[in-house]
C-alpha cells in the first residue's frame, strides 16, 4: 500500500491527523523490512547504496567501471510466483545499456577487495551476502545464465568459484561450491554448513596450497583451520561494524592481539 492509498483509507475510516499516522506507518514498515533483511543475514550498514522503503528494498547494480547499470527490487511480502513483475513480483530486475548489447550489472562489488585472488559468483543477493559475512568476495549475477559475463570474469584475473545447489546451475565452467542437498540455496545454510561446503570444494585445497598426500587426518585438520578462520572473519567484521561480540570470542580476539603486540 502506497502513501496515497493509505491516506485515502484513513480518511474514509474517519481518522484525523492523517500525516502523523502515515509517518508512523512508514517508519514501522521500514523497521519491519530491516528486521526481515537481518533475519536473512543481510546487514544494510555494509551496503550504503541499498535503499529500504516501506514495501520494497532496492539493490543498485554496477559494473567494474563504476557505472550504475540497473537495479533489483525485492518485495518481501509479494508473491514469488509473479516473476519479474515491477509492482507485484517479489523480485524485479532492470538493466540498462546500449540498444544492441546486454549490459553487465552485478550486486556485491563492495566485497571485491576482501581478497585479490578469488571471486565467488552466485545467482542471488541473499546467497552472496552470506559469503560477504565471512570475508569472501562474491557477486550476484541475478541470473542463471553466465554467457554475457564470460569475458568480464576472464578479464579480472582471479580464480572463479560458482555456488550451486543440488540441481546444478548455468553459471559457467567454474569449480563449484555445493550447497547441501537439504538446503534450497546458500542463504538458508548455517555458518557451519557454509564453511563445510567451502572446505569440501577445491577452495579448501587452493586456500592452503598443500602439496601433501591427503588422508582423513590432514583433511580434517585443514577443514578445522578453514572453519576457524571463517568464524573469526565474521567476528572481526561484526567488531568493525560496532556489533557486540560474545564474551568468550571477544576474549580470544583480545588475547591474540596482545600476543601479537608482545611478539613485535
Amino acid at each position: 500500500m502506497d502513501e496515497l492509498e493509505l491516506s485515502l483509507l484513513l480518511r474514509k475510516e474517519g481518522y484525523t491527523n492523517i500525516p502523523l499516522l502515515v509517518r508512523r506507518y512508514k517508519t514501522n514498515a521500514i523497521k519491519q523490512n530491516l528486521l526481515h533483511l537481518q533475519k536473512r543475514c543481510l546487514d544494510v550498514s555494509k551496503y550504503p547504496s541499498v535503499i529500504v522503503l516501506t514495501d520494497v528494498v532496492i539493490f543498485p547494480l554496477w559494473n567494474l567501471s563504476g557505472q550504475y547499470t540497473g537495479y533489483q527490487q525485492y518485495r518481501p511480502n509479494a508473491d514469488k510466483k509473479k516473476r519479474n513483475h515491477p509492482r507485484e513480483g517479489r523480485y524485479y530486475t532492470s538493466l540498462h545499456g546500449d540498444k544492441n548489447e546486454k549490459p553487465i550489472g552485478v550486486w556485491g562489488l563492495e566485497s571485491y577487495y576482501y581478497r585479490d585472488d578469488v571471486l565467488f559468483i552466485c545467482e542471488g543477493i541473499f546467497d552472496t551476502c552470506r559469503l560477504h559475512n565471512i570475508g569472501l568476495p562474491a557477486v550476484a549475477l541475478l541470473s542463471s545464465d553466465h554467457g554475457h559475463y564470460k569475458n568480464w570474469l576472464t578479464s579480472i584475473g582471479r580464480k572463479i568459484y560458482k555456488v550451486e545447489d543440488d540441481h546444478g546451475s548455468n553459471l559457467g565452467p567454474y569449480e563449484a561450491v555445493k550447497v547441501p542437498p537439504h538446503r534450497s540455496d546458500l542463504g538458508e545454510c548455517t555458518l557451519e554448513e557454509i564453511s563445510q561446503a567451502l572446505c569440501d570444494s577445491s577452495f579448501g585445497k587452493y586456500r592452503y596450497k598443500y602439496n601433501i598426500e591427503l588422508n582423513e587426518d590432514t583433511v580434517d585438520d585443514i577443514t578445522a583451520q578453514l572453519m576457524a578462520e571463517l568464524r573469526n572473519n565474521q567476528l572481526v567484521l561484526n567488531m568493525l561494524n560496532g556489533k557486540p561480540l560474545e564474551p568468550e570470542f571477544a576474549k580470544v580476539l583480545y588475547d591474540n592481539f596482545w600476543e601479537m603486540c608482545q611478539s613485535d
